[in-house]
């Protein structure tokens, strides 16, 4: 076990026999909650360390906020689904009359509210409705107007080809977009402190759905099922797999010769 780090973990076994005990709609609002809290953990720390650091050279700081931008894009797209879904189970607390959960749930909505109240909330929403995961040409045509004059329509192509880009598609999807939102919305061009402060929403939402997540589930614990028991466990991890937050860039470029060729 030299060099390797130790994980300071509590883990939680919930018998299966105790989840058919719940609500069955309740447990699958739990049980989503739970899948949708992994993907926002892992595009949280991509974009983390993402953000880490930037390359001096002009053309590939563009790959480098082509990367953060895709990340964030697709981690805004991950929150509005989950802040979506504490919404619906609200309601179905409500519905079915699980007072207990919705007094729970309620502890967060304040926190839920600002998140949908900042004024970023709205160009999170458009991004996310036109810049994210459906590629939407009609949209594209909605943004020429908006897309500056010095904006960078190139691209850059490289031997390995998963090292190519291709700016010209930022530019008139995603920057496009936001330069409409700011335009129709107040009446101005965007600017980069725009762009920063997406991101930095991006953020602060993951940690408060982790935050309201993580203490949800011990309340399940501690008020439902005492006898799941919060178990320290101790694996071991290859310090190759561990990072200090924020100060291990993820990498931007790959070199592909120690790919095994296919045989034949």
């Amino acid at each position: 076990m030299a060099n390797k780090i130790i994980m300071h973990l509590y883990e939680l076994s919930i018998p299966k026999a105790d989840i058919e005990k719940l609500d069955e709609t309740e447990w699958a609002f739990i049980a989503t909650l739970a899948f949708a809290m992994d993907e926002i953990s892992v595009f949280q720390k991509l974009l983390v360390h993402a953000k880490a650091q930037k390359p001096e050279a002009e053309e590939l700081r563009i790959a480098h906020a082509i990367q953060e931008n895709t990340i964030t894009r697709a981690l805004c797209a991950k929150i509005f689904e989950a802040v979506k879904l504490f919404d619906q189970y609200q309601r179905l607390a409500d519905r079915n009359g699980l007072s207990d959960v919705r007094n729970k749930l309620v502890e967060f909505s304040e926190s839920f509210d600002e998140l949908k109240a900042d004024p970023i909330y709205s160009l999170a929403k458009d991004i996310r409705d036109h810049a994210t995961n459906h590629y939407l040409p009609s949209e594209t045509k909605k943004n020429l107007e908006h897309v500056s004059d010095k904006a960078i329509t190139k691209a850059f192509l490289h031997r390995n080809i998963g090292n190519s880009f291709y700016p010209l598609g930022e530019e008139f999807v995603f920057l496009g977009r936001i330069g409409r939102h700011y335009a129709e919305e107040y009446d101005r061009p965007h600017t980069m402190e725009d762009v920063r402060k997406w991101v930095e929403w991006a953020l602060a939402a993951s940690k408060v759905l982790t935050h309201f997540f993580t203490d949800y589930l011990v309340w399940v614990q501690r008020e439902r099922f005492p006898e799941w028991a919060l178990k320290p466990t101790k694996p071991y991890l290859e310090p190759e797999l561990y990072g200090e937050l924020g100060e291990t860039p993820l990498k931007l470029f790959f070199e592909a010769s120690r790919l095994k060729k296919p045989s034949g």
